[in-house]
């Protein structure tokens, strides 16, 4: 009985961790796709500090 809770722990562990890694990863992915969406914003300021 000890060596099945151990897999369940183990393997509760593995689901733990690679649904951490997988929100980081979505997480990291959305914010690289906001960035893509929102250069107009910061380009104007780029401009206009090149122009002064």
């Amino acid at each position: 009985m000890d060596e099945i809770a151990l897999l369940t722990a183990v393997l509760g562990l593995n689901t733990a961790i690679v649904g951490f890694v997988t929100s980081v990863v979505t997480t990291y992915r959305d914010l690289l796709s906001q960035k893509e969406k929102n250069p107009p914003p910061s380009q104007p300021e780029k401009d206009s500090k090149t122009n002064n």
